[in-house]
């Protein structure tokens, strides 16, 4: 049989059977039409979730540190030197300290002595390194003062909240004056033992991590710091040879955030960065398309079913016809071929109506909200073209499956039945 023959035998079905092919191909292009329209919705609010999430960043850092080790050294991260996809590796020093006023030059004996606020102070930059500025904090709104300099080596950087609990315990501190007063940074280590450091606040910006109990804090400051809880007496130590709390990996776009925190996790690290909230969100927006796919689901099974039904019918409606081709020397293959075409010819055409319908519906909704101010910088439908593809291509794979059961039973005609049912 040619093409043509095949071609001809569903067209003449097809206008046979009018009704039960328009709800065949209307069911087919309902089921497409929703799942175009859902998958370009849940694409769209991704999109735009990562772009909320992300607006405000210019910058994308992956905080790296382990439970395998006590320390790093330089030595773990110095491959990335050379990675054009990582513009600084950051070594942090971090302690938790208690900030305090110097009221009177009182010397502190002990973290009970006066108000303070309780902080978690991060190493801001590396005196010795690069440029002498941390670019992960470049992002940082500063209401009053500048950032931290290789003239500020026990400068401090804290943010507005942490500035106003500061001074509420205070009668003299305010924006005005805080220049003018001495802090100090209240340490314990092992013995109940406790040492301050002076240091001085350099600027107050607008937040920072951690609902604003995050301080940064100039890296020589935190050097001391850290020399003394961990006893070191010695002459001090170099960057490459200094251990270290984590390591902040500073990239230049999301994407190259997701690989290096791929191939770091890969290693046995533990990260905290940006795309965890990310994720966050992609899980929550994957269970919503898993509900959603279960619904749809049931509807492409009845759709299914309706095409096993109309083809069941064709094969009892033309058992005649179908014993005369058998006869004439059509196989097994060839009659299911025609039941298979029609079940794609079928499918295909509900698919392509309904891929252009629910693209149609989108590019409406989607020109109705520009128009609206809030919705003006928000794009709730992504149309990716290799998922309408796929919807399409899966709407015919659902046609094929179907056909199987009738193919299988014209295919089992045979000619002698059939001059016997006459």
């Amino acid at each position: 049989m040619r093409f043509i023959d095949y071609s001809n035998w569903i067209w003449n079905e097809v206008k046979g059977s009018k009704t039960f092919t328009i709800l065949n191909i209307i069911g087919v292009w309902i089921n497409v039409c929703v799942l175009v329209l859902f998958f370009s919705l849940a694409l769209g609010i991704e999109e735009t979730a990562v772009k909320q999430i992300t607006r405000n960043i210019d910058l994308f850092t992956i905080e790296v540190s382990t439970s395998r080790q006590p320390l790093f050294s330089f030595s773990d991260f110095s491959r990335y030197e050379a990675d054009s996809r990582v513009l600084q590796i950051t070594p942090v020093l971090s302690e938790f300290i208690t900030l305090k006023i110097v009221q009177n030059d009182t010397a502190l004996s002990s973290e009970e002595d006066n108000a303070g606020e309780k902080i978690y102070m991060e190493s801001y930059f590396l005196d010795d390194m690069g440029t002498g500025e941390d670019l992960r904090t470049t992002y940082l709104k500063m209401i009053d003062g500048q950032k931290l300099t290789r003239q500020t080596p026990n400068g401090i950087l804290i943010s507005e909240p942490m500035f106003k609990r500061l001074a509420s315990k205070s009668n003299v501190l305010n924006y005005k004056n805080y220049r003018e007063y001495s802090f100090e940074l209240v340490v314990k280590r092992s013995g109940d033992k406790f040492i301050s450091f002076p240091c001085n606040i350099v600027g107050i910006a607008e937040k920072t991590l951690f609902n604003g109990a995050l301080a940064y804090a100039a890296f020589p400051l935190a050097e001391k710091i850290s020399d003394w809880k961990n006893s070191i007496t010695t002459s001090p130590l170099s960057v490459k040879e200094r251990k270290f709390d984590r390591f902040d990996l500073v990239t230049k776009d999301l994407k190259a955030l997701e690989d290096v925190r791929r191939e770091v996790k890969g290693q046995g690290y533990e990260t905290r960065s940006v795309l965890d909230r990310i994720d966050n969100v992609r899980q929550i927006l994957f269970f919503i398309k898993l509900l959603f796919l279960f619904i749809v689901g049931i509807s492409v099974l009845i759709s299914a079913f309706n095409i096993v039904i109309t083809l069941t019918s064709y094969v009892f409606k033309r058992q005649k016809e179908i014993g005369i081709l058998k006869s004439l020397g059509a196989t097994d293959f060839q009659v299911q071929s025609i039941f298979v075409l029609h079940s794609i010819y079928l499918t295909l055409t509900g698919g392509i109506l309904g891929a252009f319908t629910g693209w149609l519906i989108t590019q409406l909704i989607t020109t109705i909200l520009s128009r609206l101010e809030n919705f003006q910088n928000i794009n709730l439908f992504k149309i990716d073209l290799n998922c309408i593809l796929w919807i399409v291509l899966c709407s015919v794979m659902v046609g094929v499956i179907s056909a199987f059961a009738p193919a299988q039973k014209a295919a089992s005609i045979t000619p002698i039945e059939t001059i016997r049912g006459s």
